[in-house]
This record gives structure tokens, sequence and C-alpha cells, in this order.
């Protein structure tokens, strides 16, 4: 049936399913676009101009071929075929296949593509469910049940009755809940009730009942829901099996059937696999492949070698191999045709000829075995006319890389994996006191190791990683000089991955090293006193976070280190919220250089005890950072002796102000009845003076 293309175009704009237009060589021209998004996630780009195989099942493609090939294309054929979904996943299809003729003449192929996806898991489903049935007529032998949706029998077979004692009328019309004991009976309804709500039949349940004689048996049962003719569930139908005496016997029988079966199926697919990986991996190698006799004759080749050498398939079966040789490598061909002929193998580099004569290198790896008992030989031909032009520029390369390499002023080597030099620079030999004239080519590198021992690690390391960088070396000159060296080193390896060369670059670092190992001394002896004090020290960055607090710190605070570093100060909980201000304004004021005075604050140890602390911060470098160092003192019985005095000092200035109060008192007590006295007295004396005796004149004097 013949269609133009315009009125096809315009009509698949407005239909669901997926409308493609081919050329003779399968390459797509056009699909409907928007049919293709909305099913398979495609849009134009990912398709025009790609071959149809690309989207479809690899054997379905096959089939699809066939039909292109030997049907009219009418429309009136169809074929289910499986197309890939752009994420990856398939979705079944019927394709219609027509012929369409465009206006110039040309042919092309329209694929009309609907989804059958729901049906064919219906069909699925279906199958399923046969096979299920036919289980069952089977297995009829065995017990066999009906129950409504209440659980209530509603048929037993004979087998079933035998099982359990019971007669069959003695079951008819009774609960499951007579057969099972009361602790199972929830057991039993789950499962049952998961049926009914999943509409998922259990094949496979292994119940314990009782029997009418009340002995206990083991019953495996399958539960298939049961439904009317209007599909409505209406009850449960299953086959059952005692398997209490024999249970494990069957079980280990049916275990190595299932074994079996699963192991023939996986051989088989594993041949058949094999087979079909060997037919891909050969039609579609990126190596030409060729299989001839062991007189040169031409059996089969790949499409890889008619595109190598120009030749047809019919063209290239009629010739021998040495036929494909330029004349001067004839002698070449025959010496590897002796070598596989004794060895089996064999790998060489030869030109060939194209059919219109023009030459190319090529690697040749060549297999001699047996197909049908005759022996073949297969050839792997790959073109390397890019890595020979490739190794002619690296020639080039490297005559640059040498004239770069001599004049850095870092010691350049390459040595074989056990240390002989093969290639240095001249400040290499000046490193270690040899002259610019000497030549120390295939001298040992391990001459200049102080303990060659200590190669063995550095190989380890090495080969493991494929670099190494900034590797420290204690090494010797020619004259014995000790020395200490850096090494950046790069592992060379085979194609079969066996180290083979090292080359790196070395400079001396000795005043360097030296240096740095006082340096690690003296972090050492600090790092040792400051475990070793009585007091607490933390260190933290200017971020505010604890990166470091000494032994003293958690048994002063009942902290471990874990708990404290690694987390901002602020929120530690030692941290008591009424001196938090005062403590971020001094943090901020050291992290500025200030010098503070000593600080005491109240802190609260783990155990949720209140300590007093007197701590001094100040701002230290370590290494290219600055730090926070404070130093924590537990003051909490000096805290308590200066209360204890100032409760003493205030007790005493209560008495000092009772004793002035007294006195006070006192004397205004006594000086009024005094002053009537002495009045009285000095009256006495002035009337009576000459009259009074002398004692009595001198107490009234008084």
């Amino acid at each position: 049936m013949e269609f133009s293309k315009e009125n096809l175009l315009q009509i698949s704009e407005n239909v669901n399913d997926l409308i493609c237009i081919l050329n003779t060589s399968l390459e797509i021209e056009y699909i409907n676009a928007k049919a293709y998004f909305k099913v398979l996630g495609y849009i134009n780009q990912d398709l025009v101009g790609k071959n149809i195989k690309k989207i479809i099942d690899l054997n379905d493609f096959n089939k699809m071929q066939k039909i292109i090939k030997n049907s009219n294309l009418d429309g009136l054929e169809s074929e289910d075929l499986q197309i890939y979904h752009k994420n990856g996943y398939k979705f079944w299809f019927e394709v219609r296949f027509l012929q369409l003729i465009e206006k110039k003449g040309e042919k092309k192929i329209v694929l009309v593509s609907r989804d059958i996806s729901e049906r064919k898991q219906a069909e699925s489903s279906l199958k399923d469910s046969k096979e299920r049935y036919q289980r069952l007529i089977k297995s009829i032998k065995e017990g066999y049940y009906e129950t409504d949706l209440k659980g209530n029998f509603t048929f037993v077979n004979k087998a079933l009755s035998r099982f359990i004692g019971y007669a069959q009328e003695e079951l008819i019309g009774q609960s499951y809940k007579k057969i099972t004991e009361r602790t199972k009976r929830k057991l039993v309804f789950k499962t049952f009730n998961k049926v009914f709500r999943t509409e998922v039949q259990q094949n496979i349940i292994q119940l314990q009942v009782v029997k009418k004689n009340r002995e206990k048996v083991i019953l495996e049962t399958s539960i298939y829901l049961k439904y009317d003719s209007k599909n409505k569930k209406i009850g449960f139908y299953g086959i059952v099996r005692d398997i209490t005496e024999r249970k494990k016997g069957e079980y280990q029988e049916e275990k190595f059937k299932i074994d079996l079966t699963q192991r023939v199926r996986l051989r088989t697919k594993e041949l058949n696999e094999s087979e079909e990986k060997y037919s891909n991996l050969f039609q579609h190698s990126n190596d030409g492949i060729f299989l001839h006799d062991l007189d040169g004759n031409i059996i089969d080749v790949n499409q890889k070698v008619l595109e190598q050498l120009g030749y047809t398939k019919s063209e290239i079966s009629s010739l021998k191999i040495s036929q494909l040789h330029p004349t001067s490598e004839i002698v070449e061909s025959k010496k590897a045709f002796d070598k596989i002929s004794e060895n089996g193998f064999v790998r060489f580099e030869v030109n060939f000829k194209k059919k219109n004569g023009e030459i190319f290198p090529a690697e040749v790896s060549s297999s001699l075995f047996t197909i049908g008992g005759e022996k073949v030989i297969q050839g792997v031909v790959r073109d390397i006319t890019d890595r020979k032009l490739s190794e002619l520029m690296l020639k080039e390369s490297e005559e640059k890389y040498r004239s770069m390499v001599n004049n850095l002023d870092l010691g350049f080597y390459q040595v074989d994996w056990e240390g002989n030099l093969l290639n240095y620079n001249p400040a290499f030999a000046s490193l270690f006191g040899f002259g610019q004239d000497e030549d120390i080519t295939n001298v040992n590198v391990k001459e200049f190791w102080q303990n060659s021992n200590e190669r063995g690690p550095y190989l380890t390391e090495l080969n493991k990683n494929g670099f190494i960088k900034n590797y420290i070396v204690h090494s010797k000159k020619m004259n014995g000089q000790k020395m200490v060296l850096q090494l950046n080193s790069h592992l060379i390896k085979s194609m079969d991955e066996e180290p083979i060369k090292i080359q790196g670059l070395i400079s001396e670092i000795t005043e360097k090293f030296e240096l740095e190992q006082k340096v690690k001394e003296s972090e050492s002896k600090y790092r040792n006193l400051i475990e070793s004090v009585p007091f607490s020290i933390a260190l933290i960055n200017l971020g505010g976070r604890v990166i470091y607090c000494n032994p003293a710190t958690e048994k002063l605070l009942g902290f471990k280190e874990e708990e404290l570093v690694g987390y901002e100060f602020r929120n530690l909980p030692i941290i008591n919220q009424k001196y938090l201000p005062m403590m971020l304004k001094r943090f901020k004021k050291a992290a500025n250089g200030e010098v503070l005075p000593p600080f005491d604050v109240k802190l609260s140890k783990k155990d949720g005890s209140l300590i007093w602390i007197n701590y001094q911060t100040s701002l230290v470098k370590l290494g290219e950072n600055f730090l926070i160092q404070a130093v924590l003192n537990d003051i909490t019985e000096r805290k308590m002796a200066d209360l204890l005095i100032q409760e003493e000092i205030q007790k005493l200035k209560e008495l000092d102000q009772i004793r002035k109060d007294l006195i006070s008192r006192v004397s205004h007590e006594l000086k009024t009845p005094l002053v009537s006295i002495c009045g009285g007295s000095e009256l006495l004396l002035e009337l009576f003076g000459s009259d009074i005796k002398e004692e009595a004149r001198e107490l009234a004097e008084i």
C-alpha cells in the first residue's frame, strides 16, 4: 500500500501511536515527536539520523530486518517488538510495516507502533494462572479444601480428612479454628487476610494443626482466592500436604531438584551467551579478525577486515593471507607461520596492502586452535598507522624533553625496577659528586642509599600508588658524605601491568631536614611539658573552637578530651552563662594581641558541681597559625578561704560597733549622777571644810 509522505506526516501528529519513517538503510528520518516523547521520552535530536537498531532489542531487530526484506509491507502484517525507553527499560509494541514512495520515487519504510505492554502483562498473568491450575490438577491426590470468606469449610477431600482424622461431614460448615490451636489462630487469620487484601496467592504455607485425636501435625498448604462468575471474591481454596514425617527428606529432595534445574539452565544460558558473545565480538570488533587454515586459505573475516582492506567478502574469501602483504613482507609472514605452528601463538608487526595498493602497518596477534577437528588460525589485525605516527612524534618530543631536562636545576633520573640507572641529567650527576664527563649509566642507585634496605618500603609504596611525592631518603655522595634527599617519583608499567621503570626529580634538603628535626624535637618537648603540668591548658583557634586540652583538663572538669575538642567554647556545658559575655569580650581582646590580667570565673564540672577557676589567656603562634592559649587553675579552696575571711572581718566590724555603742551608752548613764556628786562634794568642802577630818576631806576632794 502506498502513501504520500505529506499525508502521513499530517496524520501522524494527531495520533497516539508511534510513527517512524526509515530510509532503506534503516536510518530514522522522521518521528511524530509528541507521541515519542510522551511514550518513550525521546525528542527529535535523540533519534533522527540514527539507526533504528539503537532503540530496538537486538533479537527483535533481526526479526524486523527479515520482515522488511521478505514481506510486502502493506500494513497487514504486524510483529510484537520490544523498544527501549530513553531511561533504558523496555516496552512491548505491536509494530506494523508499510511502504511509502515519495514523489521522487524513493522508497521509505513506515513503522506504526502501538503500546501493548499491558496486554503482554495480561497474557503473562493468564499463562501463570494456567500453570497454577495444572499444578493443582496434578497434585489433587493430596489434600484439597475450600472455605468461605469467614474461614468455614465448604468442601474438603478425603485425603485432607485422613490427614487430620475428621470425617468430611464433621468439617463441612466448621471454622478453621476447629483444627488450629488458639495460639496459632491469629497467624492463620493474618495469612488468609493478606491473600484477601493483596489478591496474591500464597503457594507454600506451613501450618501446625491439631488432629481429632489431639495429635499435632504439620501441613503444607497453598492459599488461593476463589471468585464467582462476576469476578467477586467468595472464598479460598488450596492444596494440602502432610509433611510431618517426611518434611526434611522432601525438602532436601526438592532443594536438590531445584538446584540441579538451575544449574542446567544456568549452564545452558552460559553456553548460549558464550556463543552469542563470540559472534558479536567477531562481527563488531574494532580490530580486523581473520580465520584461515595452515596453508593460508582464508575461511572467514569480520566486517572490520573488509573496511581495512577495501575488499568484499566474496573477493577476500578467494585470496590467501600471503596475497594481502607487500612482496617485501613475505619472509616476515612466513616466519610468523612457522612460529605459530611451533608455539601456538605469535604477535608481530607487518605491513598490509589494501585493494587499492595502499600500504599500512598493522600489529597481528595470531592463535592456533581446533574447530571440528580441523586446525585453524585466528589472526587479530590492528591498524597501527596512528600509533606509528604517534611514536614518531613522541621521538621528536623526547628530544625536546631531553634538552629541557638537561637544563633543570633539579636532578632528573630514570632507573629500571632493580635500580640500575638508565638516564639522568647533569644536575643529578653533580648532586652525587660526579663530573660532567663521567658516565654513570647502569650504576645501581642502591649505592646512593645510606641503608639500601630502606629502598624496599619505597618500592612497595610506589608500586601500590603509581607515584610518590616528597619522599625523604637518607643518601650519600660518591665520597661517602651523607645528605638528605627529597624524591618525587613516577612508576612506568608494561602492558601487563608489570613495573619496568621509575623516573622522577630529586633535590637535596639536608639543611631543611635538620632544621625540621630540631623543630619537631622542640615541639615534642613542649608537648611533653604541656602533658605533664598539673594545671589545665587548652588551645582555642580564632574561631572560638577548642582544638586541644591536656590531661589535667579532664582531671579538673571531669570531661574527656573528645567531649571538649572540636566544639566552640561558648557552647560547652562547663560555661556559666553569667560569665559568658565577659569571657567573649576577653577572648576578642586576646585575639587582637592585648595582654590581659587573670580573671576568676565559676565553671560547671561534668558531675554538675561548681568550681572557681582563675584563667589567663594569651595569643600564641604555633606553626603558621595563631591560637588562644588558656591556662586554668582551680582556686575553689582559695575562694572559699577568702569568703571565710570576709565573713570573719564582717563579724569583727559588727563587734566593734557593739563596743562603741556600749561605751557611749555607759558614759551617758554615769555622767548625770557624777555631776551631782561632784557639785555636792565641792559645796560640802566649801561650807564645812574646816570641820571635816583630814581623811574625809581628801576623799571629798577626789
